[in-house]
């Protein structure tokens, strides 16, 4: 099964770093990670381009021409997902390091891909 996750960033440079370091601390690691960025005008980018360089999985970045709002944002980083079980990751999140072994395990448990 491939694991994406789709994250909506936005002048998120104060958090984000701590939760891009949650997902390479997951027991099973994402396949790929989609962030889509609404027109940062802090170091946001700039993060998600250095941990993009040494992370243990895809990242696809997506700079968006004109702000589309928290909702269009992160529309667009659905759109681009391309896993079977995809995840939604706000900027200022930490997440437990079992978060994505425990909902893929459940998600074939049950044969469902929306919790």
């Amino acid at each position: 099964m491939k694991v994406s996750i789709a994250m909506a960033t936005y002048n998120g440079e104060k958090y984000l770093q701590e939760q891009l370091d949650s997902f390479v601390n997951q027991t099973r690691l994402p396949d790929e990670l989609v962030v889509s960025d609404d027109c940062s005008s802090d170091r946001t980018v700039q993060i998600i381009q250095e941990f993009a360089k040494q992370a243990p999985f895809e990242v696809i970045l997506n700079q968006n021409e004109e702000n589309l709002g928290y909702a269009g944002n992160f529309n667009k980083a659905l759109e681009l997902a391309t896993g079977d079980l995809v995840f939604l990751s706000d900027q200022d999140d930490v997440w437990f390091y079992d978060k994505i072994l425990e909902i893929e395990q459940l998600s074939l448990y049950t044969n469902n891909k929306v919790f």
